[in-house]
């Protein structure tokens, strides 16, 4: 079960959902997020309902379509789209055991144990990662998209441009800075968000490739970004 901050800490997004699931309905609370790329668009609701979950999904897709270009006979792939129960707290039950506190920072609960410059590190040229942290965020994106603000947004020619990627998000991290613009991973273009969802598919699902790199253009300079996965005992 995710947690996830909830009430009046403003960090509800959406023009669809319950505004404060965790006091509205804290027993089938849920958090939704739509991973697309395009700034000042919403990003994670909070609903009650499956009905509420629907709305959400019917936003998600019509952004998706509208921003991303995606062919409206296509389903929602888990790397668009995502909702995870949220776990509330009561703090005004003092029956019983005392209640876990609530963090009161204004982050979501799941920022507080994401930390990128924890699982990534850099040596001669090349960044390593654990594989199970990989594994992790490829399974459950909702902390990536919630805790960093980095985006990648379209370009008219085709392709992304990174913007707001500071210290300590995973992008900068991973060695991408603001006006970066991804084009190839391991020969496999990135113009677009179904590029990115295939080359995720056949590296990761079908070839569990453990080494990359990744081609960006930076400025006038095309470099190259050397990424190796290992896998603890």
């Amino acid at each position: 079960m995710l947690n996830v901050a909830c009430g009046d800490d403003g960090t509800t997004y959406g023009s669809a959902g319950e505004p404060e699931p965790c006091e509205t309905c804290p027993e089938t609370a849920v958090a939704c997020a739509c991973k697309i790329f395009t700034p000042g668009t919403a990003h994670v609701a909070y609903a009650c309902d499956v009905e509420q979950v629907e709305d959400l999904a019917a936003e998600c897709r019509r952004d998706l379509e509208l921003f991303n270009d995606k062919d409206p006979m296509e389903p929602l792939f888990d790397m668009e789209w995502e909702c995870k129960p949220a776990l509330c707290t009561d703090e005004s039950d003092t029956s019983g055991d005392p209640t876990e506190e609530v963090p009161t920072t204004g982050e979501p609960a799941e920022c507080f144990g994401w930390n990128p410059s924890a699982i990534v590190d850099y040596v001669a040229g090349v960044h390593y990662m654990d594989a199970d942290d990989v594994g992790d965020v490829v399974n459950s994106p909702l902390p990536l998209v919630v805790c960093d603000d980095a985006m990648l947004i379209p370009l008219i020619a085709g392709g992304f441009e990174i913007i707001q990627a500071d210290a300590g998000e995973l992008l900068y991290e991973l060695g991408m800075r603001n006006g970066d613009i991804p084009l190839e991973i391991n020969g496999f273009p990135l113009e677009s968000p179904e590029d990115a969802m295939l080359a995720m598919h056949e590296l990761w699902y079908i070839e569990n490739e453990t080494d990359f790199e990744l081609e960006i253009l930076r400025g006038v300079s095309n470099i190259t970004l050397s990424y190796t996965l290992y896998f603890t005992l």
